[in-house]
C-alpha cells in the first residue's frame, strides 16, 4: 500500500512535465489542474496526440488515475498502444479535502494491478474509495443527486415548495444511505428492506410516474423560477461564512460517524 508520501500528488503541467512525473513513478491526477484537463479534451477532440503519446510512457507499475465524469477513459485509450491498463478515473467529491469519497472507475483494459493500486492509494489518503465496475456517465453519487435535484426543481417550479424549505428537509443520508435507510424504516431487522417495499414499493412507483409526469425542463423560462427562489433564500446569508460553518460541521459529522462501531 502506497504511503502519503509515496503517493504525493505532485500536479502534472504540462505533456512534457506530466510524462516525466510519470517516469517518476508517482501516481498523478488531472483533475485539479484545469489547463491540463482542457488540454486534454482538445487533444482527444483530434487536434493533436501528445496526450495520448505520454501515456504510453513511464514504468508499467504507475498508475494513472484521471479526473473526468463526462469523459471515459475508454475513450481516450484507443490510440495508446503500450499500457492502456494504467489509466482509469478517479473522481473526488466537493468539498474534496473533507469527502472522503472517491470514485474509482476503469475501463475495460485497466489491469486489477492498477485498480488495487489506486483504491490503495485513496485509502492511504484517508479517503473512502468505492469502485464502479462499469463505465457510467456522471458516475454514480452525481446521478443520485441529479435525480434528486431534478424533482427538487420540479417541485420548485410547479410552486409546491420554495428553494429554502426544500434545503430544510434535512434527509437522514448523512448518516445512512438510501438502502439502510429503509431497512432501518422497515422494521431495524434483516428483513426490514424487504418488508418496507412490500408495503410502499408499489405506492412509490405511483409517485414515479407523477414524477415523470412533471419532469422538469431545463428551459430559461423554468430556470428564472428557481433563479428568484433561490434568491430569496439567499437573502441575508452570508455564503462565505455558510460554507466555512458548511465544512466545519462536515468534519465533525465524519469524525463522529467514524467513531460508530456498527453505522455503515
Amino acid at each position: 500500500m502506497p504511503s502519503k508520501r509515496d503517493g504525493l500528488l505532485i500536479p502534472a503541467r504540462s505533456h512534457s512535465r506530466l510524462a516525466e512525473r510519470v517516469s517518476q513513478r508517482i501516481l498523478s491526477t488531472v483533475r485539479p489542474i484545469e489547463s491540463l484537463r482542457f488540454r486534454v479534451h482538445i487533444e482527444v477532440d483530434g487536434l493533436g496526440q501528445p496526450f495520448k503519446k505520454h501515456l504510453d510512457v513511464g514504468p508499467r507499475a504507475c498508475s494513472l488515475p484521471l479526473g473526468n465524469l463526462d469523459l471515459p477513459s475508454s475513450q481516450f485509450i484507443k490510440d495508446c498502444k503500450k499500457n492502456p491498463n494504467r489509466v482509469l478515473i478517479a473522481h473526488p467529491y466537493n468539498p474534496p479535502h473533507i469527502m472522503p469519497l472517491v470514485e474509482v472507475v476503469p475501463n475495460s483494459t485497466t489491469s486489477k494491478e492498477s485498480i488495487d493500486t489506486a483504491m490503495a492509494f485513496f485509502t492511504a489518503l484517508g479517503k473512502a474509495p468505492i469502485l464502479l465496475r462499469q463505465e457510467v456517465r456522471g458516475s454514480v453519487a452525481n446521478r443520485l443527486q441529479a435525480a434528486i435535484s431534478h424533482e427538487a426543481f420540479s417541485l420548485v417550479k410547479r410552486g409546491i415548495v420554495t428553494a429554502k424549505e426544500i434545503d430544510n428537509l434535512g434527509p437522514s443520508w448523512s448518516f445512512t444511505g438510501p438502502f439502510m435507510k429503509d431497512v432501518l424504516g422497515g422494521g431495524a431487522n434483516a428483513g426490514g428492506f424487504r418488508h418496507l417495499m412490500e408495503h410502499v414499493g408499489v405506492t412509490m412507483q405511483d409517485w414515479l410516474k407523477d414524477v415523470v409526469a412533471h419532469s422538469y425542463e431545463y428551459t430559461d423560462e423554468n430556470l428564472n423560477v428557481l433563479d428568484s427562489s433561490v434568491k430569496e433564500m439567499l437573502a441575508g446569508v452570508d455564503i462565505e461564512r455558510l460554507e466555512e460553518e458548511r465544512n466545519n460541521l462536515m468534519i465533525e459529522v465524519f469524525k463522529a460517524k467514524a467513531s460508530a462501531k456498527a453505522l455503515v
